[in-house]
């Protein structure tokens, strides 16, 4: 295989019309990181780029390797969580992750340098908590909207947190501890940093616990 041409799996998390008929996607990939995607012919609708190359959809990509950027010439499809879309609280909170992950990864990666050794280990976990929190979303039971809406704080905590750490920040719990209003607030945080992905979700806690969580992970980021 040439040296230009790339196999990788990838989630979309940006998308962008271009002309009539092409996109520029913004990729998140376990292996090369961020990217930026050319899909020529998107919107044509005959080369299978239409459905795969929109946004959360996670695919299996080929792609060249260009001066500037990455051009698609194929893909399969692995989950495009289509389900996720047809709830309005499940797709806001993953609109508003992939803005997040957007943000916090740098796209470092060059046709001429590479990420370092704890570079490639912060995105291959940040990918995997990418794909571990859109497959928590998905699965969200939506009989009861207040439980609904419950368990998708929980995710948004577990998230923001894990992602914090990822990238180097440990929430250390004796500077912490004169600051949380509650002890077992705490113990959630010190579970969430110490588990792994995706058994880092699954802590238990009241209701009023996992409300007040998020603000208490946003507060302490804020003021550092």
């Amino acid at each position: 295989m040439s040296e230009k041409i790339v196999k990788t799996l990838g989630i979309i998390i940006t998308e962008t019309r271009f002309g009539d008929r092409d996109k520029i996607l913004t990729v998140l990939t376990p292996n090369l990181g961020k990217i930026t995607v050319f899909a020529k012919g998107a919107y044509k609708g005959n080369n299978g780029f239409l459905a795969g190359t929109e946004l959360m959809c996670m695919s299996n990509m080929i792609l060249y390797k260009g001066s500037k950027s990455y051009h698609l010439n194929e893909l399969s499809v692995k989950e495009n969580f289509y389900d996720i879309r047809l709830n309005f609280n499940k797709l806001e909170l993953a609109v508003e992750i992939l803005k997040d992950i957007n943000k916090y990864v740098d796209e470092k990666y060059t046709i001429d340098q590479r990420y370092n050794k704890t570079e490639e280990e912060e995105i291959y976990n940040i990918f995997k908590l990418l794909v571990a929190t859109l497959y928590y979303i998905l699965e969200v039971n939506e009989e009861l909207e207040e439980k609904e809406l419950l368990e998708l704080k929980r995710i948004k905590s577990v998230f923001l947190l894990k992602t914090y750490q990822i990238f180097g920040n440990i929430i250390n719990s004796e500077e912490y501890k004169n600051n949380v209003v509650n002890d077992d607030i705490l113990n959630i945080i010190e579970y969430i940093q110490k588990e792994d992905i995706p058994k880092c979700f699954k802590f238990k806690a009241s209701k009023e616990k996992v409300l007040h969580l998020e603000d208490e992970i946003l507060n302490y980021i804020s003021r550092i």
